[in-house]
C-alpha cells in the first residue's frame, strides 16, 4: 500500500529518522500531500505536532500521546515532546476530524497557534488546556463546481448555488 507512511528524516545528513506506518488501518487512505509539522512550544525551532490529511477524508495528528498525572495545574494534558521517539505509534495516531461519506479534503491542513487557553476555559487553581487551530477544505480540489464521482452531491446553503466547506477544528491539549 504505497502512500500510507509519515518519514522524519534528518535535514543535515538525509539519514531516516523514524518511520509510521499506516497500512495495518484499513480505513484510513493514503496519505495526501502536504504534512505540516507545527512547532507548538514557542520559541523551540522544534515540531511537536504533524498534522496530516488522507484519501479517504481523515485529518490526523501526530506527537506525544503522554500525559500529565491527575495532580497538578495539567491533569491529564498531553504533554508535547519535540523527540519523534516520544511521539505516538501509527497505531494510536489521533483522529481529528472525518468528511462525510463521499467527501474528499482537498488541502493540506494549515495549524495555527491560538491564544493561550482560547478557546478552553479553565478550571478553577488548573491551567487552560492549549489548543492548536487546524483548517481543511473539502471538495473537489481539480474542478470545485462540477458534480462528477470525486463531487456527486450538490452542497448548496438553499439559493441554488453549490458551496464546498471550509472546516476549522480545535487540538486541545486535554
Amino acid at each position: 500500500r504505497l502512500g500510507r507512511s509519515l518519514l522524519a528524516v534528518e535535514t543535515k545528513t538525509g539519514v531516516l529518522y523514524k518511520t509510521w506506518d499506516f497500512s495495518s488501518d484499513s480505513s484510513m487512505g493514503s496519505v495526501a500531500a502536504g504534512p505540516l509539522a507545527m512547532e507548538v512550544l514557542t520559541g523551540t525551532n522544534l515540531a511537536q505536532r504533524v498534522y496530516f490529511s488522507t484519501r479517504s477524508g481523515g485529518v490526523y495528528a501526530l506527537g506525544c500521546g503522554t500525559r500529565q498525572a491527575a495532580s497538578g495545574k495539567n491533569p491529564g494534558f498531553r504533554i508535547d515532546s519535540s523527540d519523534p521517539n516520544h511521539w505516538t505509534t501509527a497505531a494510536n495516531v489521533r483522529k481529528l476530524f472525518q468528511a462525510s461519506a463521499g467527501e474528499y479534503i482537498t488541502t493540506s491542513p494549515v495549524p495555527f497557534r491560538l491564544p493561550y487557553g482560547f478557546p478552553g476555559v479553565a478550571i478553577s487553581g488548573k491551567n487552560p488546556p492549549q489548543a492548536v487551530g487546524v483548517v481543511v477544505g473539502t471538495g473537489d480540489l481539480w474542478d470545485p463546481m462540477d458534480r462528477d464521482s470525486a463531487n456527486p452531491a450538490e452542497i448548496t446553503n438553499g439559493d441554488g448555488k453549490e458551496y464546498h466547506r471550509l472546516v476549522m477544528l480545535f487540538d486541545r491539549s486535554d
